[in-house]
């Protein structure tokens, strides 16, 4: 699993240049959530209301369970540009979960509104929260010391931390 992990972080975080027609703005971010845990990735704007995030997530041996995961992010402003304060989001957030009793491997969904704070030019500070369906993809079960089941239905809060980098001028 541990190969998976940085193979993962190699292909998020390679150099990548995206075009489209308005010459898309790339944003770096870092954040807390209830399930992202500690996370970093990338956004990209595709047009002047949408913005797409990918990142991975990881607890970092905080608990004694181990949690990985992967976030991928559609969000979408609510008024007229990004500008907007106020967006949709639509994630889906694949997780690991491992500890002494189970390992789960769980499909998220999560629709959730957004708020989001202008500190600069380049830096901006988000806050959304939301539900997020779980799917659950593989269960297994270590020892019969206890028995559980990950919640099917749950909230989901993630405060983020955005860079945007400024585009060139032509």
């Amino acid at each position: 699993m541990r190969r998976e992990k940085i193979l993962l972080c190699i292909i998020l975080f390679f150099p990548v240049k995206v075009k489209s027609q308005d010459n898309s703005k790339i944003s770096l971010c870092t954040g807390l959530g209830n399930y992202e845990t500690f996370f970093v990735g990338m956004g990209w704007q595709t047009s002047l209301k949408n913005i797409l995030y990918l990142s991975v997530g990881d607890n970092f041996g905080v608990s004694k369970e181990h949690y990985f995961n992967i976030t991928f992010e559609d969000k979408l402003y609510i008024l007229s540009s990004t500008n907007a304060p106020f967006s949709l989001h639509g994630k889906l957030i694949y997780w690991q979960n491992e500890d002494k009793y189970f390992e789960w491997a769980t499909l998220g969904i999560s629709p959730a509104v957004g708020y989001t704070h202008t500190l600069s030019d380049t830096w901006h500070l988000e806050i959304n929260a939301g539900i997020v369906f779980n799917i659950h993809l593989k269960s297994e079960r270590k020892n019969y010391l206890h028995a559980g089941w990950p919640k099917q239905v749950d909230w989901n809060t993630t405060l983020k931390v955005i860079y945007n980098f400024k585009q060139r001028k032509k």
